[in-house]
């Protein structure tokens, strides 16, 4: 049994997957995950500390599985624009030093773990916005099995 993590950096060190490599290894924990949903459970996808490989396959322990926690309210209210005439898509956050002719510019679309979240944004660490505000659902886990699968 080898953590996520490990067999990522050691398959990448060794060439990496193929596409039918990364499909024979992904398939079984997209099987869990679904199985997981139709039992009305969530899988143990926040993060990727529960997620195993044996024999190039991922799992987890189905004593991990959970059942979903739902902040729909909350998720309403981050993902509701604050203006229905018009989308931003995407911002930044532009600083200049002109002495040293230098700019730092950092997309806001990026978050850390453990701040507080008014948008959504993208979150290292195979895990959602949604899981940082207390809502894990079968959607939650659906766009972390697509950032593993986007590792492989």
């Amino acid at each position: 049994m080898t953590s996520f993590n490990d067999f990522l950096h050691q398959r990448l060190a060794a060439a990496g997957f193929s596409t039918e490599d990364a499909l024979a290894c992904f398939l079984p924990l997209a099987r869990q995950v679904a199985a997981a949903h139709r039992a009305g459970s969530v899988a143990p996808l926040n993060g990727v500390n529960l997620i195993f490989a044996d024999d190039g396959r991922l799992w987890f322990e189905d004593a991990k599985l959970t059942k979903p926690t739902l902040n729909n309210a909350k998720v309403r209210e981050i993902e509701e624009p604050a203006s229905r005439a018009m989308q931003v898509v995407n911002q930044f956050q532009v600083s200049m030093n002109i002495d040293a002719g230098t700019e730092n510019v950092v997309s806001l679309q990026l978050g850390r773990r453990g701040e507080a979240i008014t948008q959504p944004v993208y979150l290292p660490g195979y895990v959602s916005w949604e899981h940082e505000i207390g809502h894990h659902d079968p959607l939650t886990d659906i766009y972390v099995l697509g950032l593993i699968l986007a590792s492989l």
